[in-house]
């Protein structure tokens, strides 16, 4: 079964100020997962498996939704508890009209398929910075500018662990 992501991801400037806030935050973190300048910071919109490949019809109409840009805004940091007593450090996206419009035409395209993450009332907008192992954790600066800011993310294909570019066969 192939599996795809596509997900949104800022500016360049934006992708450095998250790095550089979680590299302020997570000295002492007993962290196995976090942004990296490989691991691209990125919000996931779909990850999804499907019976056979892709389509060249669905992959056209969902890289037509690329060319747009949309307007995200960040609403500071969640943390979650996960198995085993570990947590993971978000950064929260306000789930704007514009999102969950474009989250329903990308779920329009490629049904039928298996999703592997929420979509619909469920989906929740965000960005992980890191996967912090049990034990204590402590976390500095849960106010900072960047945790406020407004920025542009456009689309992107992926395949987890994070974005890549894709060209799709004719």
């Amino acid at each position: 079964m192939p599996l795809y992501q596509i997900a949104l991801v800022t500016d360049s400037q934006t992708a450095r100020q998250i790095l550089e806030y979680y590299q302020s935050i997570r000295k002492g973190l007993p962290s196995e997962i976090g942004v990296t300048q490989k691991k691209i910071p990125h919000i996931t919109l779909a990850t999804f498996k499907t019976q056979k490949p892709l389509s060249f019809t669905k992959i056209r109409a969902i890289q037509r939704l690329f060319k747009k840009e949309i307007t995200i805004k960040f609403a500071g940091l969640r943390l979650l508890p996960s198995k085993e007593d570990n947590t993971w450090v978000e950064i929260s996206v306000l789930k704007s009209n514009a999102l969950e419009k474009l989250l329903e035409k990308i779920v329009k395209i490629v049904i039928p398929c298996q999703f592997s993450n929420e979509v619909g009332d469920q989906f929740r907008p965000h960005i992980t910075l890191c996967h912090v192992q049990k034990g204590k954790m402590v976390i500095n600066q849960l106010d900072y500018p960047l945790l406020r800011k407004e920025t542009k993310a456009t689309l992107q294909w992926g395949i987890p662990p994070g974005p890549f570019r894709f060209k799709p066969k004719k």
